[in-house]
């Protein structure tokens, strides 16, 4: 199985070529040392020892580290595929292919088919479009309420980030055989394409399904029955 992450991987290959950089020169710095210095000089001359540590650190209070920003998990991308796979160049993007089980992970958002196909942009890393093939492929968009949880599948699934106004836009297409459902809202066409921020859904037809609301309406209120008076007057 391959799994790929981003930009999680980034991060660790940056770490790794430090390592590499910074090795050698303590080696070189064991190297060079005098050999007549004894322990206790080197120890006062080394940073971070006992008799250069701060105060604290030399009552044995360690110092508070740096707080660190929490990584935003919808930006991750997590690719698990158990066929072979390959990374390409073409111009200023990168072609990632996958193929045997593959599935797609960023956020709440899972995709699952038979091959895929990532683009992502060489400068950025930003995520410019995954194709998700299968037979079929499927989708699914996790959510707190019943209601705005979104599934579906086709063909071929197209995932990829839109810009309207200047406020960025997930979408998802499905093409082929395409079949979609959120809440009570079920419908079957050849061709969909959805809006996930903002719900947005049209297709060219032709389509059948179910446009049900969130709940059942409630039934009107019953009349008050009205009785007569009696009549007292005896006519």
């Amino acid at each position: 199985m391959l799994t790929i992450e981003h930009p999680i991987s980034l991060l660790r290959a940056a770490t790794l070529l430090t390592a590499i950089c910074i090795s050698p020169l303590l080696t070189a710095q064991d190297t060079l040392a005098p050999d007549d210095t004894s322990a206790e000089e080197t120890a006062a001359l080394e940073p971070g020892s006992a008799a250069t540590a701060p105060a604290d650190q030399q009552t044995g209070q360690a110092q508070n580290p740096p707080s660190a920003t929490p990584e935003t998990t919808d930006d991750v991308l997590t690719v698990d595929a158990a066929g072979p796979s390959s990374i390409e160049f073409s111009g200023e993007m990168q072609i990632a292919t996958f193929s045997d089980n593959v599935i797609f992970r960023r956020g709440a958002i899972e995709i699952l088919g038979d091959t895929a196909r990532l683009e992502r942009d060489i400068d950025t890393g930003e995520l410019i479009k995954v194709t998700v093939e299968g037979d079929p492929a499927r989708f699914s968009r996790g959510a707190e309420t019943a209601a705005e949880v979104i599934t579906g599948h086709s063909d071929s699934i197209v995932y990829y980030n839109e810009t309207v106004n200047d406020v960025q836009l997930s979408v998802v297409e499905f093409i082929g055989s395409a079949s979609f459902n959120r809440g009570r809202t079920a419908f079957e066409c050849t061709q969909i394409k959805h809006i996930i921020e903002t719900g947005a859904t049209d297709s060219p037809g032709p389509c059948s399904g179910l446009l049900a609301p969130t709940s059942q309406a409630e039934p009107p209120a019953a009349a008050p029955t009205t009785v007569p008076a009696p009549d007292n007057n005896g006519n």
